[in-house]
């Protein structure tokens, strides 16, 4: 289905799975304003236990922490893009009546470290990450990614995730698309299932289909016929 990668195209570009609505823009405009953390990424906090000795206290584990189950946030993902294609209203108008339905039945799944699903529309996308790097001062950590390409090959991409209490920002490493973040809300499992369940609206069965750019143009007819 040519819908599919639409929007989970540059998405897992970030994090593997290619979704055309995400690309890699300024890092410190998605992580902007995090907040302050006590705990110092050059070294473990400290505090007295009951003995009067002192015990270390664990490091912020910014990986389990994205662990659980988020959808789009569409309002913000809506503002983002009407700024970023301002200039183009024809294409904002036309990606806007495609991605409201489609952000309306995505689910991101994040069952445990190192994997992650992408729900839409009634189809899973699977990818693994590796961590590379933590940065605890934006509440991020930069990831390889691995997924399958369309043509069966693994595919790797570098993004970051970046937590911010009951919100998670995936930012890809490609310069594609009219969106910088894909920017995600935490949600119950009841509304993980809901979204999972989901099927494709008849707003997006009714589009017409653009031609393939593989197949290129109509063919001209030959001088005389």
């Amino acid at each position: 289905m040519k819908t599919f990668p639409l929007l989970t195209g540059s998405v897992l570009a970030a994090l593997a799975v290619s979704l055309t609505l995400v690309s890699c823009g300024d890092k410190d405009a998605e992580s902007s304003n995090p907040p302050e953390r006590k705990s110092s990424p050059k070294a473990n906090p400290v505090d007295s236990g009951t003995d009067g000795r002192e015990k270390a206290t664990p490091p912020v584990d910014l990986e389990s922490e994205v662990i659980g189950y988020w959808a789009p946030d569409t309002e913000r993902i809506i503002r983002e893009m009407e700024e970023k294609m301002k200039d183009e209203p024809q294409a904002l108008a036309m990606t806007r009546a495609l991605m409201a339905p489609m952000l309306s039945s995505m689910a991101v799944e994040i069952p445990e470290k190192g994997k992650f699903f992408i729900h839409m529309m009634g189809q899973k996308q699977e990818a693994t990450y590796i961590v590379k790097s933590v940065d605890l001062s934006s509440n991020s950590f930069n990831v390889e990614t691995t997924t399958e390409g369309e043509d069966g090959e693994m595919e790797l991409e570098s993004g970051t995730f970046t937590i911010n209490g009951e919100t998670l920002a995936l930012t890809g490493g490609k310069e594609d698309g009219p969106l910088d973040s894909l920017f995600l809300i935490r949600i119950d499992e009841a509304d993980f299932k809901k979204r999972q369940d989901a099927k494709i609206p008849d707003s997006i069965l009714d589009l017409p289909e653009g031609p393939d750019p593989e197949e290129g143009g109509p063919t001209e007819p030959a001088p005389g016929n």
